[in-house]
Order: C-alpha cells, then structure tokens, then sequence
C-alpha cells in the first residue's frame, strides 16, 4: 500500500546511512516485504548488501529470494554461509548468484575448505560438483573437519590455537552444541583467545543458550571477564536486547525476546556463584531490577 502510494524503495542517500527498510526487512521470517521493497526499485548496492543481513538469520527462503531477485553474492556472501553451516540449498543460491567459488577469505580459506573444517560433506560435495578446487584442501581441514563431526578428538598441531577457539565461537553462534562440546575436548581455550574481545561464556550468555553457558560454566569458565564484564552482566544485557540467537538485536521489541532462556542462565550463573553487577551497561539499568523482571529470585 506504501509503495503503491509513492513511497520511495531507492534510498538514494550517500553510502548505507539510509539503508533501512531493505536491511531490517530481512529480519523477519516472511521474505514478502523484502521482495516487494526489491521489485519496487531498490538501489543494486543495497541489495547486494542486505544478503549478508539475511545470512545472519538461518532463513534459506529469505537467502533465496534475494538471489532470485537480482542479489550479486559476493565471495564473503558464500564465505558467511559455509562458516554459519547454512544448508545446501542456500550455498547453492549464492552460487547461482555469482559468488566466486575459490576465492579466499581474510584466513586465506576458500569455502570448500571452510566446508570441510566443518565436516560439512553435504556442502563440500556440492562445492566439489560446482568445480571448486579440491587440491586446496589440506590434512588439517579434514582432521577439524573429523573433530567436529565427532569421528576424530585431537585438533590439528598445523592449525593455531586462535583457529579452534574462533570456531568455538562460531559454534556457539550458530547453537550447535557437540561442536562446541567437541572443539573444547580437542583444546580449545575455555575463556577464549586472551588477545581477541570473544569470549565463549560471554556469547552463550547473551545470545539466551542455556546448555551452552552450563557445559562452559561447569568446564571452568571465569564468570567474569577481562574487559572488566561479567557473564549475568551479558546476560541480563542479552534479555533486552538480543531479539535472534544468531542475529542479534533487530527492529523487534523487547517484549519479543523469549525471556525463559535468559532467567534459566541467570540462576546457573548465581549458583555458580556469579555476581549481579550494580548497572548493565555505561549508566545503564540496575542489574537487580533486570533480575527481578526476569523473574528470578535475587540472591541470599
């Protein structure tokens, strides 16, 4: 009805400032009013920008869409979709789409080699069909690949500590738990990379996954953080303010966020023996009022 009465789709403002509509309509499960916004006259730039945004969300048919709709993928596109372990379908959208095959990432990994640290045969076999090269992939992508598909339990001694430990992380993005159940058997580091800002604790805390932040709380991991934060605080910061797991804040409102996630994380943590920190956040709301609407009872 908007568009139908003059509402502009293009957005012609310099760079992304405006990139509003477009970018917060992949947000939702309905591909329909990104399609429309699309077919109305959205600037190339933006949509081919906005395909990341959908990839943040394991949403194949908004992923879809967009490559049917005129979306050029990127090589980073396809690189996003094999690290998150998107589905067949979707990596084979983006091909489809013109994302380049054998292009490295900023590790130097093309997506087969993502695909195959990530025991992804799936994928990789696709990869393969589409004329990726194999010859690229090295013993040390497939002794990962075999940690994380649970058939191998030692990590590579040719692949770096900080490697394991950014999978770890992903795993904890993406909720696959024997992932990272498995990458921490192998040797990665319970607190995370101490010269990176990611913290596994940290992350399963905010992002509301409940047996995640217990099997990494009863591992051994500090409650508190060496950037001065804590696991309640990034929980409770979490409650209000992370609408998708794997997305993170959007255009929802509070009141979407399913809170039952976030109350069971807050009473491991104070079993645990965690502190609730006086504010969350730079002048933000007190930590035991973001407690008490979460229903917990504050500590003795």
């Amino acid at each position: 009805m908007l568009l139908d009465a003059g509402a502009d789709p293009t957005d012609d403002r310099e760079g992304y400032h405006g990139n509003e509509v477009l970018y917060h309509a992949c947000e939702f499960p309905d591909p329909t009013c990104a399609m429309l916004v699309i077919d109305a006259g959205a600037r190339q730039d933006l949509i081919d920008y906005d395909l990341g945004r959908a990839l943040n969300f394991p949403n194949a048919e908004m992923v879809e869409m967009f490559c049917s709709h005129g979306a050029r993928a990127s090589a980073g596109a396809l690189h996003q979709a094999v690290w998150r372990r998107r589905p067949q379908g979707t990596v084979a959208a983006l091909l489809d789409a013109g994302a380049p095959i054998d292009a490295p990432d900023e590790r130097g990994l093309t997506a087969l080699r993502i695909a195959v640290r990530w025991g992804e045969d799936v994928v990789a076999a696709l990869l393969c069909e589409r004329g990726a090269d194999a010859t690229v992939v090295t013993d040390d992508d497939r002794a990962l690949g075999a940690v994380v598909a649970g058939t191998g339990q030692v990590a590579p001694t040719g692949v770096g500590p900080s490697t394991i430990d950014e999978m770890v992380m992903a795993a904890i993005e993406g909720g696959h738990l024997e992932a990272m159940r498995r990458l921490l058997d192998a040797g990665a580091r319970i607190d995370g990379d101490p010269d990176s800002k990611a913290i596994p604790l940290r992350d399963a805390c905010w992002r509301g996954r409940v047996q995640m932040t217990r099997d990494v709380v009863e591992r051994g991991a500090s409650l508190t953080f060496r950037d001065g934060g804590s696991a309640i605080g990034a929980a409770l910061h979490g409650s209000r303010h992370c609408h998708d797991p794997e997305g993170g804040p959007t255009m929802r409102t509070i009141d979407e966020i399913p809170t039952g996630p976030y109350a069971e994380i807050v009473r491991i943590l104070l079993a645990a023996g965690a502190a609730v920190p006086e504010r969350v956040g730079e002048n933000g709301p007190r930590g035991a009022m973001l407690v008490a609407e979460l229903g917990v009872d504050p500590p003795s």
